[in-house]
Protein backbone atom coordinates (compact mmCIF):
# COMPACT_ATOMS: atom_id res chain seq x y z
CA UNK A 1 0.00 0.00 0.00
CA UNK A 2 1.44 3.42 -0.92
CA UNK A 3 2.40 5.80 1.84
CA UNK A 4 0.28 8.92 2.38
CA UNK A 5 2.35 12.11 2.45
CA UNK A 6 0.54 15.36 3.22
CA UNK A 7 1.72 18.94 3.30
CA UNK A 8 -0.27 21.79 4.84
CA UNK A 9 0.70 25.45 4.47
CA UNK A 10 -0.67 29.00 4.28
CA UNK A 11 1.78 30.72 1.95
CA UNK A 12 1.42 34.47 1.96
CA UNK A 13 3.90 35.42 -0.77
CA UNK A 14 4.97 33.33 -3.71
CA UNK A 15 5.31 29.59 -3.88
CA UNK A 16 5.33 27.53 -0.72
CA UNK A 17 8.46 25.52 0.06
CA UNK A 18 6.09 22.71 0.99
CA UNK A 19 4.52 22.84 -2.50
CA UNK A 20 7.95 22.59 -4.12
CA UNK A 21 8.82 19.63 -1.89
CA UNK A 22 5.50 17.92 -2.70
CA UNK A 23 6.19 18.37 -6.42
CA UNK A 24 9.69 16.93 -6.01
CA UNK A 25 8.43 13.87 -4.13
CA UNK A 26 5.61 13.33 -6.63
CA UNK A 27 8.12 13.24 -9.48
CA UNK A 28 10.51 10.89 -7.63
CA UNK A 29 8.07 8.47 -6.00
CA UNK A 30 5.39 8.12 -8.67
CA UNK A 31 3.29 5.12 -7.52
CA UNK A 32 5.18 4.52 -4.28
CA UNK A 33 3.32 7.27 -2.40
CA UNK A 34 0.16 9.33 -2.50
CA UNK A 35 1.22 12.97 -2.10
CA UNK A 36 -1.08 15.89 -1.35
CA UNK A 37 -0.38 19.58 -0.83
CA UNK A 38 -3.11 21.56 0.94
CA UNK A 39 -3.06 25.36 0.71
CA UNK A 40 -5.01 26.53 3.75
CA UNK A 41 -5.61 29.90 2.06
CA UNK A 42 -7.74 28.29 -0.64
CA UNK A 43 -11.43 27.81 -0.01
CA UNK A 44 -11.99 24.08 0.27
CA UNK A 45 -14.66 22.32 -1.70
CA UNK A 46 -13.31 18.78 -1.38
CA UNK A 47 -13.32 17.06 1.97
CA UNK A 48 -9.99 15.82 3.27
CA UNK A 49 -9.00 13.65 6.18
CA UNK A 50 -7.12 15.81 8.67
CA UNK A 51 -4.67 13.77 10.76
CA UNK A 52 -4.98 13.97 14.54
CA UNK A 53 -1.30 14.96 14.74
CA UNK A 54 -2.04 18.09 12.67
CA UNK A 55 -5.01 19.07 14.82
CA UNK A 56 -2.93 18.66 17.97
CA UNK A 57 -0.09 20.68 16.43
CA UNK A 58 -2.33 23.56 15.35
CA UNK A 59 -4.39 23.71 18.56
CA UNK A 60 -1.47 23.55 20.99
CA UNK A 61 -0.62 26.65 22.98
CA UNK A 62 1.03 28.43 21.28
CA UNK A 63 -0.16 27.09 17.95
CA UNK A 64 2.44 25.16 16.01
CA UNK A 65 3.99 26.79 12.94
CA UNK A 66 3.30 26.00 9.31
CA UNK A 67 4.24 24.49 6.93
CA UNK A 68 3.96 20.90 8.12
CA UNK A 69 4.79 17.55 6.54
CA UNK A 70 3.02 14.38 7.62
CA UNK A 71 3.80 10.81 6.59
CA UNK A 72 1.03 8.28 7.19
CA UNK A 73 -0.52 10.67 9.73
CA UNK A 74 2.72 11.25 11.69
CA UNK A 75 4.12 14.78 11.91
CA UNK A 76 7.70 14.71 10.62
CA UNK A 77 8.42 18.41 10.05
CA UNK A 78 6.89 21.69 11.21
CA UNK A 79 7.87 25.32 10.70
CA UNK A 80 10.45 24.51 8.05
CA UNK A 81 10.57 21.76 5.45
CA UNK A 82 13.35 19.16 5.46
CA UNK A 83 15.86 19.13 2.62
CA UNK A 84 14.98 17.00 -0.40
CA UNK A 85 17.14 14.04 0.67
CA UNK A 86 15.69 13.88 4.20
CA UNK A 87 12.17 14.27 2.83
CA UNK A 88 12.76 11.39 0.45
CA UNK A 89 13.94 9.25 3.38
CA UNK A 90 10.85 10.18 5.42
CA UNK A 91 8.62 9.40 2.45
CA UNK A 92 10.14 5.98 1.78
CA UNK A 93 10.31 4.99 5.45
CA UNK A 94 14.10 4.97 5.60
CA UNK A 95 14.10 7.64 8.31
CA UNK A 96 11.94 7.19 11.42
CA UNK A 97 9.46 10.03 11.95
CA UNK A 98 11.13 12.19 14.58
CA UNK A 99 9.46 15.59 14.22
CA UNK A 100 11.64 18.52 13.28
CA UNK A 101 10.06 21.55 14.96
CA UNK A 102 11.31 25.07 14.65
CA UNK A 103 9.85 28.13 16.37
CA UNK A 104 8.01 30.60 14.22
CA UNK A 105 9.68 33.99 13.86
CA UNK A 106 7.53 36.80 15.22
CA UNK A 107 4.03 36.51 16.58
CA UNK A 108 2.38 35.62 13.29
CA UNK A 109 4.21 35.78 9.99
CA UNK A 110 1.33 34.19 8.13
CA UNK A 111 -1.12 37.04 7.86
CA UNK A 112 -2.97 36.82 11.17
CA UNK A 113 -2.91 40.55 11.62
CA UNK A 114 0.67 41.10 10.53
CA UNK A 115 1.41 41.40 6.84
CA UNK A 116 4.25 39.10 5.84
CA UNK A 117 4.71 40.69 2.44
CA UNK A 118 5.84 44.29 1.96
Amino acid sequence: MPRLIQFFDRPCCGTSSAQALADFLSARLDDEAEIHFHDLNEPGTASISVPTALITHLTSAPAGPLPVMLVDGELVAAGMMPNYFDALEYATGDKPPAPVRLPMAGADDRGGGNACCP
